[in-house]
């Protein structure tokens, strides 16, 4: 993702991404954001869900270091995963939307998409003919 999208991305969640400045052996978000920019808005929209969650236990009491925290987000297989330190129910659920949503979102535009099986890749009409006209 583009440096500006993931600093708004962080900016926004600082409860999900407090992992990011941790050693790689503790948490990979230190190799930041791994997926196209096309998915910046979905990853944002459900980013601020979860730490609109997170935020709520916090005030409910949980300790900060009980929380969970965003360990890795990239895509894979044609869907955007976001992977958590602990999950609970609301997380659990959030984390399944994004990648389930994911596979009718560009990942290089973010407009409507699909899954193309083929490359693995989720693709606008305009980018899987541009990867078809691409690969020869």
């Amino acid at each position: 993702m583009l440096i500006e999208s993931t600093q708004a991305l962080y900016k926004a969640c600082p409860i999900l991404y407090r992992g990011r400045e941790l050693p790689l052996s503790k948490n990979l978000m230190a190799l930041g954001v791994s997926c196209s920019d096309g998915w910046s808005e979905l990853l944002m929209k459900y980013s601020v869900k979860l730490e609109t969650h997170l935020r709520a236990l916090l005030d409910a009491g949980v300790p900060l270091e009980n929380l969970p925290m965003a360990v890795q987000v990239k895509e894979d297989k044609g869907t955007l995963r976001v992977y958590l330190s602990a999950y609970d129910e609301v997380c659990d659920a959030v984390v399944r939307e994004i990648a389930f949503h994911s596979e009718s979102v560009c990942e290089v535009c973010g407009s409507a998409g699909k899954l193309v099986a083929e490359s693995k890749r989720t693709l606008c009409r305009r980018h899987a003919t541009i990867g078809r006209r691409t690969r020869g």
